[in-house]
């Protein structure tokens, strides 16, 4: 009800004499097609529309396994001055993966 009375509105705007901004003729289809997509309030709606598909597609993916993959390397070297004690060189390697599933959420429960 709300788009068809903006629709209304525009159309009988630019059907008035000396309101029009351009010498153009204008369709009612196209008024139509100017008002829906000017209009703010669809506007908002849509993007209402897209956050609440977002959310459905967050929630689905609570229901997939996570996986996480790491890899880390590091190099130490210790050296000495003394000539007793030799300098060391400690190279590290570490790679790792998890895979966790939910089955169940507490939180959801509060």
């Amino acid at each position: 009800m709300s788009r068809r009375l903006t629709a209304i509105s525009v159309i009988g705007l630019l059907l008035q004499p000396g309101l029009a901004l351009s010498q153009e003729a204008i369709t009612v289809a196209e008024a139509y097609s100017l008002a829906r997509d000017n209009d703010p309030r669809v506007q908002i709606a849509g993007f209402q529309r897209d956050a609440v598909a977002a959310r459905e597609d967050q929630s689905t993916a609570l229901f997939f396994p996570q996986v996480r993959v790491f890899s880390q390397y590091s190099k130490n070297e210790v050296e000495y001055e003394n000539a007793l004690v030799e300098s060391r060189r400690y190279d590290g390697r570490r790679y790792g993966a998890s895979v966790s599933q939910k089955l169940f959420d507490w939180g959801a429960l509060s």
